[in-house]
């Protein structure tokens, strides 16, 4: 292969020679061509004939195609779903309350703890009412011993009228006094029951399986009790039962009717998949089982936004805070619409006061009136009244997601500040 090239060098060094001292002629140029394409065939034959000798193993053998799973495809009906936020609770729940009153002796039982059916709970001092119950045993044997007297007196009056010794009237007190007698034993039976009961309801037991709470009185309080309720009862504990759970949830109006038109009408019976605490693992299954005769006019997601918190009930110190309204402190505002003709409130905002020249402000929208600009109007009256107020920033915590209040604080005019937290949003709005 070196010996072939330097040939054709030399012979090219030779051409060239030769030819410097004349011009190119057409025939020249024609030689040069054909001389130069022999060379070039010449080279890659020698080239290719050099490359098979020098090598003794075939060429390396093509990798195997890679391997590819195919599946078939398929073809379902997939039902549409709707997420909702919901709370557990328990399918019975009571309240432990004193229905006698008297000094608690025995709690007989650890917080926290599973009691079964029957089991003791407390006990409160049962002496008074078994001195009861032996008074109305006392009187039941006065009552049993004046009929038996009763009894001889109108044998003896009955006989005296038949010997014509003694009047009809005597006969007819008799008869009345054995009556009254009778009368006697019967209230007298009804007072051992009585008495009975009271000292059965000193013992308070469990009245179904499930876990108790904590106890709320001590050894020694004095309790008050009613057995029908009808004064001040001590709260003992409370009693959950576990096992079936219920999982509470709301939907709105709109759900409730693309739901019913899904199921054509038909009763709850629909599969409910479930995530505990937000992680996205809908792994745990329930069958929905009951709809209310009512539609809640705000959704858990709302109310969770307003609250933080899936509330369904609040305790007396929140309402009277919510009630408690002086429009300088603590101001309220309520949105109202018509509906069928009469006023219905669609929404509500407020701020209250946190320190001087700032307040907290708040807003509560009910869902089908959402995305109608109820929340921009409360929040446009709100902020001028904290500004005839001399109040100077208006502060609000918003969940992440709450995207239609940001909305409302974004598009206020008022210069916005928002301080990101992984579960909150501070936002400050500075009024001047």
């Amino acid at each position: 292969m070196t010996d072939l090239r330097a040939a054709a060098r030399e012979v090219a060094d030779s051409s060239r020679i030769a030819n410097e001292d004349r011009p190119p002629t057409p025939r020249t140029r024609r030689w040069r061509m054909v001389l130069a394409a022999a060379l070039l065939a010449a080279l890659a034959a020698i080239a290719g004939e050099h490359t098979w000798r020098g090598t003794d193993s075939p060429a390396a053998p093509l990798p195997a195609p890679p391997q590819v799973t195919v599946s078939a495809p398929m073809r379902e009906t997939v039902a549409s779903t709707t997420g909702f936020l919901g709370q557990f609770s328990a399918v019975d729940a009571v309240e432990l309350r004193a229905q006698v009153g008297g000094t608690l002796t025995v709690i007989a039982f650890q917080d926290g703890q599973i009691v079964r059916r029957g089991d003791p709970l407390f006990v409160i001092d049962p002496r008074p009412f078994q001195i009861k119950r032996d008074q109305a045993v006392a009187q039941l044997q006065s009552a049993e011993a004046r009929q038996a007297l009763t009894d001889v007196e109108l044998w003896r009056a009955q006989q005296l009228r038949r010997s014509e010794y003694g009047t009809a009237e005597n006969v007819d007190q008799r008869t009345a006094d054995q009556r009254s007698a009778r009368a006697a034993i019967d209230v007298a039976k009804a007072a051992i029951r009585d008495a009975q009961l009271d000292l059965e309801f000193s013992q308070i037991k469990a009245p179904f399986t499930g876990r108790i709470g904590a106890h709320l009185v001590s050894l020694g309080s004095l309790v008050s009790g009613s057995r029908g309720g009808t004064s001040a009862t001590t709260l003992l504990a409370t009693i959950v039962s576990l096992d079936p759970i219920h999982l509470d949830f709301d939907m709105s109006e709109a759900d409730y009717l693309a739901y019913q038109q899904a199921h054509h009408g038909a009763g709850p019976n629909a599969d409910v998949v479930i995530s505990l605490g937000g992680n996205g693992h809908f792994d745990r299954h329930g069958t929905l089982d009951f709809i209310d005769n009512a539609v809640d006019r705000s959704s858990g997601q709302s109310l969770y936004r307003r609250f933080f918190a899936v509330r369904r009930s609040f305790t007396e110190s929140e309402i009277d805070f919510f009630l408690n309204v002086d429009f300088v402190n603590h101001v309220a505002l309520a949105a109202i619409v018509e509906e069928g003709g009469r006023p219905v409130i669609a929404g509500s905002g407020r701020y209250v006061l946190v320190q001087p020249g700032k307040a907290e402000v708040a807003f509560a929208v009910v869902d089908q009136y959402q995305a109608q600009g109820i929340g921009a109007a409360l929040m446009h009256h709100l902020a001028a009244i904290a500004l005839s107020a001399g109040l100077g920033e208006l502060i609000a915590e918003v969940l992440p997601d709450n995207s239609p209040m940001l909305k409302v604080f974004e598009k206020s005019g008022f210069s916005l500040t928002i301080r990101r937290e992984p579960q909150v949003l501070h936002v400050a709005l500075q009024l001047c």
